[in-house]
């Protein structure tokens, strides 16, 4: 049987599909292919970008942990750069799987937003407990109640 020019075989695909994925995704003809654009709710467009902003506390998370490394371990000039080139390739890998699976590979500037935002406030959290960190060091007192000496 045929409803409409189709297959009732593809018309029950096309009414399932519909069901569970509601509706189809919008088409746009670019350069005689079809590209299906998925459009996204806001619901959706905030949890890309609450992965994104972890994307970016991890990437200052690993940056922090490679300079307490350096500072374990003293290193020299050429030493430092073949690890910021490496830390570099390994970020950029990673910010680039985080990106193809949370947005299917497509560059949206929330994510990026996302990214800077977490590498932002990440920072300064770090900056602010180093500077807390400092000053009880510095006021750090003995058993008996008397400054200790460095």
């Amino acid at each position: 049987r045929k409803r409409g020019g189709r297959s009732l075989r593809k018309y029950r695909q096309h009414c399932i599909f519909q069901y569970h994925y509601g509706g189809f995704p919008k088409r746009r003809r670019f350069l005689f292919q079809t590209v299906q654009i998925e459009m996204q709710g806001l619901e959706k467009e905030t949890a890309i970008f609450f992965c994104a902003f972890l994307s970016g506390c991890v990437t200052v998370y690993a940056y922090q942990i490679l300079n307490v490394v350096r500072g374990l371990w003293k290193h020299g000039r050429k030493l430092i750069n073949a690890e910021d080139i490496l830390y570099w390739l390994g970020i950029s890998g990673y910010l680039f799987y985080q990106m193809y699976q949370t947005t299917y590979g497509i560059i949206r500037w929330y994510f990026i937003l996302g990214v800077v935002a977490g590498a932002i406030c990440t920072d300064q959290m770090v900056r602010k407990c180093r500077k807390w960190g400092a000053h009880r060091m510095q006021n750090r007192k003995g058993k008996a109640g008397k400054k200790v000496e460095k």
